[in-house]
């Protein structure tokens, strides 16, 4: 009997670990972390060169809008599993957006019809899909540039003679024009709450210049779930084990013992970022940050 709840627990543990790296699931997890802004974590399921169309979008429509959410109807493979028919409806959109898949002819009384393609590495398995920006009139070639100084005036022109538009503040990221040459400036993006693009220009002596690697994902983006399950259960017994040790240094050092405290609280956030993104990934329930 026990040899038979053991095949059970191994063939139940297999078809979840399998079934969590399907292409449908992909598209899945890709759309709830959208919906839940979570547009870091939504990146890990998506083809790296298709991160700069990710990052435009949610600048244009997601930054400034926290209603809008993307309900999975249907979400259909073909026969080959290359590509993936997501079917959604739009709740709460505005209207810019609706425009946006509309001039798409990708949306049809509020159904929203979008095609995955599927892209394999030897390390990986991600899901693909363009969302071009020529509607928006941004060059083919984007770059991220971040401000080097307290603040930094945004320009509407190459120049000093040229009025300041807004001011931003140091370690901001802008889009800028990674064709634009121009000694002493750079071209650069943004986008206000309608999505409309505004092109401003500031100095390249107060900012810096780097390739569109926009997501830094989060310590376990990258880690199966297998090695979750091995490093949650790792980290839970250390937990314990400083659990214990804390209590006994308080009694003698005071000092030793708040530091431990301390640390515990550190191993409880690491435990609930491996829990997170175990729940995420098996169930497809997003825990709040």
């Amino acid at each position: 009997m026990n040899n038979i709840k053991f095949l059970y627990l191994t063939l139940l543990t297999t078809f979840l670990l399998t079934s969590c790296n399907s292409h449908e699931r992909r598209v899945k997890k890709f759309i709830k972390r959208i919906n839940a802004r979570e547009i870091n974590s939504a990146s890990k399921y998506l083809w790296p060169e298709d991160h700069a169309s990710l990052y435009v979008f949610n600048e244009r429509f997601l930054a400034h809008d926290k209603l809008t959410t993307f309900e999975i109807k249907d979400v259909i493979a073909d026969e080959n599993n290359e590509k993936i028919i997501t079917t959604i409806e739009l709740l709460n959109a505005k209207e810019g957006l609706k425009s946006y898949f509309d001039s798409l002819g990708l949306l049809k009384d509020n159904i929203l019809t979008l095609t995955f393609t599927t892209r394999k590495t030897e390390e990986s398995d991600f899901v693909s899909i363009q969302l071009p920006w020529n509607d928006c009139q941004l060059p083919p070639n984007l770059k991220k540039s971040s401000v080097q100084t307290e603040s930094l005036n945004l320009r509407s022109g190459p120049g000093l003679g040229f009025p300041v538009q807004k001011v931003a503040k140091q370690s901001d990221d802008l889009l800028i024009d990674a064709d634009y040459t121009n000694n002493g400036w750079r071209k650069g993006f943004e986008f206000n709450e309608t999505g409309e693009v505004e092109t401003l220009y500031f100095s390249s002596k107060l900012s810096d210049e780097n390739q569109l690697s926009f997501f830094n994902l989060g310590y376990f983006a990258t880690t199966s779930i297998l090695i979750l399950c091995v490093i949650g259960v790792i980290v839970v017994l250390i937990s314990i084990i400083t659990t214990i040790f804390s209590f006994k240094a308080l009694g003698e050092s005071a000092g030793l013992g708040l530091a431990l405290f301390g640390l515990l609280a550190a191993i409880i956030f690491f435990t609930y970022q491996i829990i997170e993104n175990m729940i995420f990934e098996l169930f497809l329930v997003n825990l709040p940050y």
